[in-house]
């Protein structure tokens, strides 16, 4: 970062979430000042003028969505004068109102930590900036006759349920009785794709996206979770009429649907830069990807300090009770050493359930999840004292650093429970790597259940279960579960792929005009 700023190169440092960036700034401002450069950060509240001051400093600490929305925002101004010779000319006569409003100042260095988060798993999500349509009673009508008539569907009967892709696809019965229950309901139903697209919509609603795990309601709000970083985005919304649709589900004021005016993925966004480089502790497993997308290879740095992390192996239980009487146990074993623990979980509801079992048992935890994002810095500065048990979701995987009381490192350090698999292998590693760091002691566990969503439908469980207590048993279980993950992190990889190639489509396609992202 300071070699590229004394080159005179305005330089973007770029993580994955709000705490991170602000931590980073804070810790880095002093060196950076003292070698004559200006610093900023860009924060969620900011206003246009406050971040365009930022943005004119010589390092700017911001994360991934922050920064992809400016540039959005600023592209919106830059359809005023497309064409860069027209932005020349407009100088020129004298026009300094589009440059004004313009909050960025280009895409020259980017320097990404946990790049892998930000140019991997969220690459397939799509970042959108959109416009409110006017309100309109007729629609939410239209919405809440949708969930009527997709309540009144059967699985197998009426539809086909893809699990993995989040779709259903309807049978010719389902049409029959989707055509008839509409015939009656007005001119929004009479379009045939457009009923069906309704419908289809209000049943991946009520299937696919699940409260405390896919979002949460605060305010009488729907609020995002996002599936990578498990923090709320509270200023995002799901297109297509879903966010509406998951409002009616869970009676909260309907809000107007939006219009799409700008998009950009991630992997289109950061290949606009002039260089960028980035870290990570996980991005062995994907370094194939980072050359064929982004032209960057993959070299690995030696830990400063020998790894004491202690893997205590893995443990399949066959329901969740005995997964939850096993974790409350082995958090017990630890909090008697005078040590700290960390208990993983993917989801809101799965930390709140975990929590629940622990204070059965007479354990006090400190809950880290959407539901806490405010008071993240405080509960993180004490997860390692003694004593201490934090049940965290992702929030508390990437860049999270946890300073150890002198007593917990002497008594072995942190140690962290797995009590789920994650999308990705990585995900899971990280999440681990929250232990032994620096050359601190640590240990890591793995407690999982047939109940888990990685087993619960599998062929294999009902035979798998009276296996458990004898070691192949274990093994096989585990072994599935693996597999499983693979499967998932091949099929994203898959997805990652066909977006560049869609991306390199529309970029042809659009070559012939310099407005088009």
């Amino acid at each position: 970062v300071a070699a590229a700023a004394m080159a005179g190169i305005p330089v973007h440092v770029i993580t994955v979430n709000d705490y991170l960036s602000k931590r980073d700034c804070e810790e880095m401002s002093p060196l950076y000042q003292a070698l004559g450069f200006s610093v900023g950060c860009v924060e969620p509240g900011m206003t246009p003028d406050q971040r365009r001051q930022v943005y004119a400093c010589d390092i700017v600490y911001c994360t991934n969505n922050e920064l992809v929305f400016d540039y959005l925002k600023d592209y919106l101004v830059w359809k005023a004068a497309p064409d860069v010779m027209h932005r020349y000319a407009e100088r020129l006569k004298g026009n300094e109102t589009l440059d004004s409003e313009l909050v960025m100042r280009g895409l020259h260095y980017a320097i990404i930590d946990e790049a892998d988060s930000i140019c991997m798993d969220e690459a397939r999500t799509p970042l959108i900036i959109s416009a409110n349509n006017p309100a309109n009673d007729t629609e939410a009508l239209m919405y809440q006759q949708a969930l009527d008539i997709a309540s009144q569907l059967q699985e197998d009967t009426h539809y086909t349920r893809y699990e993995k892709l989040k779709q259903v696809e309807f049978k010719d019965a389902g049409e029959e009785l989707i055509d008839r229950l509409a015939s009656s309901l007005g001119a929004y139903w009479v379009g045939r794709v457009r009923r069906y697209e309704l419908v289809r919509q209000a049943l991946i609603a009520q299937l696919f996206f699940l409260r405390d795990r896919h979002y949460l309601v605060r305010d009488e709000k729907v609020q995002i979770i996002d599936e990578h970083t498990g923090r709320v985005m509270a200023d995002r919304s799901w297109e297509k009429g879903l966010h509406q649709l998951l409002e009616i589900k869970e009676g909260c004021p309907n809000t107007a649907s939006r219009e799409t005016l700008a998009k950009v993925s991630y992997q289109r966004f950061f290949r606009r830069y002039r260089f960028f480089a980035g870290m990570t502790g996980t991005a062995k497993e994907v370094r194939q990807e980072f050359w064929d997308i982004y032209q960057k290879q993959v070299c690995g740095v030696s830990t400063h300090h020998p790894l004491r992390r202690l893997q205590l192996g893995s443990r399949l239980l066959a329901t969740q009770q005995q997964q939850m009487a096993a974790i409350v146990s082995a958090a017990r074993v630890i909090v008697d050493q005078g040590r700290s623990v960390m208990i993983g979980t993917s989801t809101v509801g799965a930390s709140e359930r975990v929590a629940q079992a622990l204070a059965a048992g007479g354990i006090t935890a400190q809950l880290l999840n959407a539901k806490q994002d405010h008071l993240e810095a405080e509960i993180i500065a004490e997860a390692g004292q003694p004593g201490r048990v934090t049940i965290a979701t992702s929030m508390a995987g990437r860049g999270t650093d946890i300073k150890l009381h002198p007593e917990v490192e002497r008594r072995g350090g942190l140690h962290v429970i797995l009590s789920e698999l994650q999308d990705a292998g990585r995900i899971d590693r990280q999440l681990a790597g929250r232990c032994a760091r620096f050359g601190d002691p640590g240990s890591v566990e793995l407690i999982v259940s047939l109940d888990d969503e990685w087993l619960s439908d599998h062929w294999t469980r009902p035979w798998l279960s009276p296996c458990l207590g004898v070691s192949w048993g274990q093994r096989i279980g585990l072994l599935i579960m693996k597999w499983q993950q693979k499967m998932r992190e091949r099929r994203h990889k898959k997805m990652r792929y066909q977006l560049l190639k869609t991306d390199e489509q529309k970029g042809e396609t659009l070559a012939f005009t310099q407005g088009s992202l």
